[in-house]
């Protein structure tokens, strides 16, 4: 009864205070970006991501190897509204970029469960 209640006053107070999160989805996974991108290939990666116009200006003028040095601080600081999604879409294409380095060298990776 204590948690319906509290449920209740949460759900009241919050009803006209919380906007949704839209990121938008895009199909363009195929822009290129590793350690060598120039900027405009980073500005192609940033576009084909979905980043808002302010983070591809500010983040486009680096190259791959500028951008994959930032830490998830430092993209917060140059986007607070985008930094920690910056960063973890750069997380996700170092993993990339491993995974074929990986199968490139003939490597392979060691998936066992714990």
């Amino acid at each position: 009864m204590v948690n319906d209640e509290l449920l209740q006053r949460l759900a009241n107070g919050r009803a006209g205070s919380i906007r949704p999160l839209v990121i938008p989805r895009t199909t363009d996974t195929s822009a290129p970006l590793d350690y060598h991108s120039p900027p405009a290939e980073v500005e192609g990666w940033l576009r084909g991501k979905g980043f808002t116009e302010p983070t591809v200006t500010l983040l486009g003028r680096l190259t791959g190897a500028e951008l994959f040095a930032l830490s998830k601080e430092d993209l917060r600081m140059f986007s607070p509204e985008e930094g920690a999604r910056v960063y973890s879409q750069m997380m996700v294409q170092k993993a990339l970029l491993e995974v074929q380095a990986n199968l490139l060298t003939g490597n392979t990776i060691d998936w066992q469960p714990h």
